[in-house]
């Protein structure tokens, strides 16, 4: 059990800093207005709004790589015969947490659509990478 839910942290914490760099990215490729109150979620609603759509396509391009790689971590650390649980559930908690961001910060809805279909099957996707290749278990 505790193997499990390391991996899932393990796995959670891959996942977040793929967001981070690809946000950040972002973020240095499509600089915020001075005086942008992040904190403002009118403002942030507004600045998103004026965003192209490749800055976007980044953070999502992110969130799926982060997915992937997250559901490859946490599937190494669980054990074979158990990364199945620990990857959906991983899955899962990044679902939630789209969803939370989704609700706190308006996007188009093309985004919100693409986002909230990523993280499972992509989480699912590192879990299959890892039977590929000779240091499959």
């Amino acid at each position: 059990m505790a193997r499990r839910i390391l991996a899932i942290v393990l796995g959670l914490l891959v996942a977040f800093v793929f967001f981070m760099l690809f946000q950040a990215t972002s973020g240095a490729m499509y600089p915020p207005p001075p005086g942008l109150d992040l904190g403002d979620p009118a403002d942030l609603e507004a600045y998103i709004a004026t965003l192209p759509q490749t800055a976007l396509v980044l953070v999502l391009l992110g969130y799926a790589v982060g997915s992937l790689m997250g559901g490859y971590v946490t599937a190494r650390v669980a054990t074979p015969r158990q990364a199945r649980t620990p990857t959906l559930i991983l899955g899962a908690v990044l679902t939630i947490a789209a969803i939370l961001n989704l609700r706190s910060i308006p996007h188009p809805t093309w985004f919100a659509v693409i986002n909230l279909v990523t993280f499972i099957p992509l989480a699912l996707a590192g879990r299959w990478l890892t039977r590929l290749g000779p240091s499959a278990r």
